[in-house]
């Protein structure tokens, strides 16, 4: 009798791949093709960042807490810190994903500018907003960037879904509304990628480096990161 919920198993798929270097993105568009043919490609489930009774995503890909470790107890023996600053660039893919697929984004505090915590109550910690360092800073501003797009693009808030290309690790969809189409980049490997699009005017979120080629332009994705062109 719920019209939506945490979409769970997406989100832990999603979790162990972007948080992990050895996980294939496959597994990501998989999962996002499940989600759809069971829930529909116009649902109110959820896509989250993490909830009360999860350890931080940000944990998990700074390195800062171990899959192989109990995240109850590491929250107990120790202060969770960030590890790796690679963290930050792969909780920006996280945000990025889950404000882009159909349902409904759900962040939760702490997560839009990388707050570390193990499980449950490490994961409580108090909120902050002052003194952020530029990481934070730069994984907030980055998530108002793309909370606007979201909200503004009917693409996104309405369109169909589509799959471009899925390899270890790279990700490529599509949401198009009539003629209105928003691409959809991941590169999670360590050296650039590029992807060719089809396309002729076109804006982006972080300004990727282009070059055209007979009828395609070429985006230049940098190593750990996002690309949106709508």
């Amino acid at each position: 009798m719920l019209d939506g919920q945490f979409d769970f198993n997406l989100y832990f798929d999603v979790r162990d791949v972007l948080a992990q270097d050895d996980l294939s993105m496959e597994r990501i568009a998989n999962s996002i093709k499940e989600s759809l043919n069971y829930y529909g490609y116009h649902s109110l489930m959820a896509n989250v960042t993490g909830n009360h009774d999860l350890p931080r995503f940000i944990s998990y890909a700074s390195k800062g807490l171990s899959f192989s470790e109990d995240p109850k107890e590491a929250g107990w023996e120790r202060e969770v810190k960030i590890k790796d600053n690679i963290g930050y660039k792969r909780l920006s893919m996280l945000h990025a994903l889950i404000l882009t697929l159909p349902g409904v984004p759900c962040i939760y505090y702490g997560d839009e500018l990388g707050m570390p915590g193990a499980n449950d109550p490490d994961n409580r910690r108090m909120m902050y907003f002052d003194n952020l360092n530029k990481e934070e800073e730069a994984t907030l501003n980055t998530l108002k960037k793309l909370t606007k797009l979201r909200s503004s693009n009917m693409a996104l808030l309405f369109g169909e879904t589509k799959i471009i290309e899925a390899t270890e690790t790279l990700l490529l969809f599509k949401r198009a509304y009539f003629d209105n189409e928003v691409y959809i980049a991941l590169n999670k490997s360590n050296e650039k990628q590029n992807i060719s699009l089809s396309i002729d005017k076109f804006e982006t979120i972080n300004n990727s480096e282009t070059s055209k080629q007979n009828d395609k332009v070429n985006f230049e994705l940098i190593p750990n990161s996002f690309e949106i062109i709508y």
